[in-house]
């Protein structure tokens, strides 16, 4: 049996979403308006039930306080395929000066999730409309991906049991022209480690610093050798720094933390004994103790290869423009925790190419890119359970 689907029902596909994009737009403009702290999306979790309610979507489970799982189903025997959304929202002051902008002070969805949400609901009533061949889409809308951990929650409280044959997810990508696909098999997304290291010297009077050692001496070094680190395969960014609290004290400690970005197993490991030698370059001739910790684990995200393939010819099937990515982000995503369990593609999808960079105060997702997202997760949902 052909299991990929032809030209024509890959572009009605299309034109199925591009039909309700007035109605994604709706959504979208909805969920821009109420931007959430991870594992705090209530108003945002309470507006995806019952829109999934409304597209007869069997909500399955609950994860936490704040993850939904919910399930099209076929009635039919057959596999199992997934698909994500993320649903938190950065601590972002919102600049787009968009009519529908954030209600929420200090809050915005400058990474896009409420365009990843908009385009899996729109995937939802478009496979709705056209009926499942067997099996079950099973629909993930996931708290905290910010954090790094709320795809773990997902995982540990049930979302892939039973494990589905497959899980596509996307993700809202300026730079690209408006709906084009953009992905690569392998790893396309960084690993990334939450660290902090934690310098001990001895404190004292502000007036007298000959009698103290202190660590805050320590940190210029420290933190031009941390960020030396970074090469074409590694990136080591100090973000925070913490040291002392009153003008005249010297405090005993100092502490930097930051992210670490590798793009696999073997080049997080070089790169973790690297970290310790040169901290222990940086702090032992000036009598310094230290403390090396790693907080938070977030692994690459590794696209099937075979999944990849038949994206492109997914994509190019439908009439989308489709990108080879030349090489992988080395921003994470935690969707990687997901592929650990089973195959699966995550891929870029284009919002425009003057479009501000994701995070920035002006990022607004683009309502045009809509239906070729939606599209794109109805048919590898359709082909997978073709497949399988």
């Amino acid at each position: 049996m052909n299991t990929e689907l032809s030209q024509v029902q890959l572009r009605e596909l299309l034109d199925a979403a591009r039909n309700i994009q007035p109605w994604m737009t709706r959504i979208r403009h909805r969920l821009h308006q109420v931007p959430e702290p991870a594992f705090r999306e209530f108003e945002t979790v309470g507006f995806v039930a019952a829109e999934l309610t409304e597209l007869d979507a069997a909500l399955v489970r609950r994860v936490g306080d704040t993850g939904i799982v919910a399930e099209l189903d076929s009635r039919l025997p057959g596999p199992v395929v997934a698909l994500r959304a993320d649903m938190d929202a950065l601590a972002v002051e919102e600049k787009t000066g968009a009519a529908y902008a954030s209600r929420h002070p200090g809050w915005a969805h400058s990474c896009g999730h409420d365009g990843h949400m908009a385009c899996l609901l729109g995937a939802c009533r478009v496979l709705r409309e056209i009926g499942l061949p067997a099996g079950k889409v099973r629909l993930l809308f996931q708290p905290a991906e910010e954090q790094g951990n709320g795809a773990k929650l997902m995982i540990e409280q049930g979302a892939l049991e039973p494990l589905p044959a497959a899980i596509f997810s996307l993700h809202g990508w300026p730079g690209l022209d408006v709906g084009t696909i953009a992905s690569r098999g392998g790893t396309v997304m960084a690993a990334s480690d939450v660290w902090a290291v934690r310098l001990v010297g001895r404190g004292g009077h502000g007036a007298r610093p000959q009698e103290a050692n202190s660590p805050i001496l320590g940190l210029p070094g420290l933190i031009e050798a941390l960020a030396d680190m970074t090469g074409d395969e590694l990136v080591v960014s100090p973000c925070v720094v913490e040291a002392g609290q009153a003008p005249n004290v010297i405090p005993d400690a100092a502490v930097v933390r930051g992210t670490m970005r590798t793009l696999s197993p073997e080049g997080r490991t070089r790169a973790l004994e690297e970290m310790a030698r040169v901290v222990a370059r940086a702090c032992g001739p000036l009598g310094l103790t230290h403390q090396i910790t790693l907080d938070q684990h977030t692994p690459p995200v590794a696209n099937d290869a075979a999944l990849h393939e038949r994206l492109v010819g997914t994509a190019r099937g439908m009439g989308l423009d489709f990108a080879l990515l030349s090489g992988p982000s080395m921003g994470s995503e935690d969707f990687g925790f997901y592929l650990e369990k089973c195959p699966g593609v995550m891929f870029r999808l284009g919002v425009g190419k003057t479009c501000p960079s994701l995070h920035n105060s002006a990022f607004d997702f683009c309502d045009e890119a809509l239906p070729a997202g939606a599209a794109m997760l109805a048919a590898m949902a359709l082909e997978a359970l073709r497949s399988s």
